[in-house]
């Protein structure tokens, strides 16, 4: 029998919630899964709940995967993904979405954002005592795959990523946003500049290949993520680790199709 859980839901009266109250895991998962993990910063009770879990969520009961939704900066889990992904997996056959709000709206230290992440992939499955899927847009891709780099206790628990319009190599579409030093801006736009500190130190050692079998799925014609065409695209990943990573430029994908001359970042 699914456990049920107070508040929860489409029902909830805010699906953007960063106070939600998630049981507490069978196993240890605090300061750290696994004696390699980085150390969180952020206490565990705000990380588990920042996780919205709808009420109709069977914890893989039901045979199907469990699904963790990573919004993009300034944005919420609940208002990213409640309209689309997250009503086609509820009524699909495979797959039980959950999802993030992150405090901040993904817009403090991109390092910090990233916690929420691996913690919520560790928890998730924990308590469904399976592997899980992940679907992040935008920063959401990059703090997956930070996690998956310094919280390599994530990797054995992802049994998918889907990365959508991802930054892992920054954008120089950043520069607009955050022009020079001095000017104020959110710390993760900052950090999302190509060739930052941020992603040049998540492209080191292997960083710009995959750590789990990774989709990544993205658009040449993006306006914020750029560039993101051919052997440069921020969102290409490789498979140095030989786990399988696949490259979707849609306009090579789907070619000359109407509807695949002009894909935009947010209607990836």
């Amino acid at each position: 029998m699914a456990r049920k859980l107070p508040g929860h839901g489409h029902s909830h009266p805010d699906v953007n919630s960063i106070n939600n109250v998630n049981p507490h895991p069978s196993i240890s998962l605090y300061p750290k899964r696994s004696v390699d993990d980085a150390p969180y910063r952020i206490h565990e009770i705000d990380l588990r709940s920042a996780i919205f879990i709808p009420k109709q969520f069977k914890f893989g009961q039901d045979g199907r995967v469990a699904i963790l939704l990573i919004p993009g900066t300034g944005s919420m889990g609940g208002e990213t993904f409640d309209s689309n992904f997250a009503k086609l997996l509820s009524s699909s056959t495979f797959g039980d979405p959950v999802w993030l709000n992150v405090p901040g709206r993904m817009c403090d230290d991109a390092s910090k954002n990233a916690e929420f992440v691996a913690y919520a992939i560790n928890y998730m499955s924990a308590i469904c005592n399976s592997k899980i899927a992940v679907i992040a847009w935008s920063q959401g891709t990059l703090s997956v795959q930070w996690s998956l780099k310094y919280w390599p206790s994530t990797r054995t628990q992802v049994s998918n990523f889907i990365s959508l319009s991802g930054v892992f190599r920054g954008t120089i579409g950043a520069r607009l946003l955050a022009p020079t030093n001095g000017v104020p801006c959110a710390p993760a736009i900052w950090q999302q500049k190509r060739n930052s500190n941020f992603t040049s130190t998540l492209m080191s050692n292997g960083g710009g290949s995959a750590y789990v079998p990774t989709t990544s799925i993205y658009s040449s014609t993006d306006e914020v993520v750029q560039p993101q065409f051919g052997e440069r695209a921020s969102a290409l990943l490789h498979d140095e680790r030989g786990v399988g990573a696949t490259n979707c430029e849609i306009q090579a994908v789907v070619g000359k199709k109407p509807a695949a001359l002009m894909y935009t970042h947010f209607s990836m």
